[in-house]
């Protein structure tokens, strides 16, 4: 396991205790056992069939239902960044489940990507982080996920992207990370490929299309492989039968989908044992009442599907 994944990923999948009932009130846990700081369940229309038909790609118009406390958060980072940046700021880019459908509050982080004209100094980054903590700027979800990035490296992805900061604000797993010195964050693969694709533009800036390269083929297909190698060994079940789905989407049509669009898809693509694994899978995600998923069934399912996927050896 690479060093950048220790730090990354140094938390656990969410799990999800179905035994406690959402009521609804402000910092009481929802139906997966999650802290729901404010209160509700914050919906997205996914983009996932938008993106089976074709309708989801650069240039294309992309709609997201937001709710109107995320709205506001997510205008307040943007907000932030500006302030701290100033002129040199491209932009500032929600991406992940926000954008691509299967957001929830209960569990989701607010994955966002700050694009700036180039590096930034030491006391900026202690600046915005100070801006982005959760005791400045309080998260309505499960924590707010975000780096920042140069031009240069958001329009030229690498397999290790350089990054100036990375900041973390989930309860359970607060971080502040200084790029300046630092190997990559292979991570940020994913994030520059789902911008490129349907990243949402948070206040004024360039559109995502015009800031994010393409994202290689071959990179994509070793950080998917990589997310599923890790989620056998640390995270959840349902995480890594879904993670497993949509990496095999990636693999057929070179789309990137939500955990819960790649289970769909994949349900009219597999034999009776495999497909009652991948609709309990769904339901656990979902919080609906399900069975437990057996781990050896889940890491055979993820074995055949790694056997599905185009060896890829990216050059750092």
């Amino acid at each position: 396991m690479t060093g950048e994944r220790s730090w990354r990923r140094s938390r656990p999948a969410h799990s999800t205790d179905r035994s406690v009932v959402d009521s609804g009130d402000n910092g009481r846990a929802g139906p997966c056992g999650l802290q729901t700081r404010a209160g509700v369940l914050i919906g997205y229309r996914s983009l996932g069939t938008a993106a089976r038909l074709g309708r989801v790609g650069i240039g294309k118009p992309i709609v997201v239902i937001m709710d109107g406390t995320l709205e506001r958060y997510a205008g307040e980072v943007a907000s932030a960044m500006g302030a701290v940046l100033g002129g040199r700021l491209v932009g500032v880019y929600l991406h992940g489940s926000a954008v691509l459908g299967g957001f929830d509050a209960r569990r989701s982080d607010v994955d966002i990507l700050v694009v700036c004209e180039s590096p930034i100094a030491a006391d900026e980054r202690s600046a915005a982080a100070e801006a982005l903590g959760d005791d400045r700027l309080p998260c309505p979800a499960h924590g707010l996920e975000l780096s920042i990035v140069t031009l240069p490296v958001a329009r030229n992805p690498t397999a290790r992207p350089a990054f100036e900061l990375h900041v973390t604000t989930a309860p359970d797993d607060t971080k502040v990370v200084d790029g300046h010195g630092h190997e990559g964050d292979p991570d940020l693969v994913l994030g520059f490929a789902v911008c490129r694709q349907a990243g949402r533009l948070l206040g004024p800036g360039r559109p995502a299309s015009e800031v994010f390269g393409r994202v290689p083929g071959e990179l994509v297909l070793a950080q998917l492989r990589d997310e599923l190698r890790w989620g056998t060994e640390h995270a959840v079940g349902e995480y890594a039968v879904l993670n497993a789905c949509r990496a095999w989407r990636f693999a057929v049509d070179r789309v990137l989908v939500s955990k819960v669009d790649g289970g769909l898809w994949a349900l009219d693509r597999t034999s009776v044992p495999e497909r009652e694994l991948i609709q309990t899978a769904l339901d656990r995600q979902r919080c609906l009442p399900a069975a437990g998923l057996a781990p050896a069934a889940v890491q055979r399912f993820v074995d055949q599907v790694m056997s599905r996927l185009p060896e890829a050896s990216p050059t750092p």
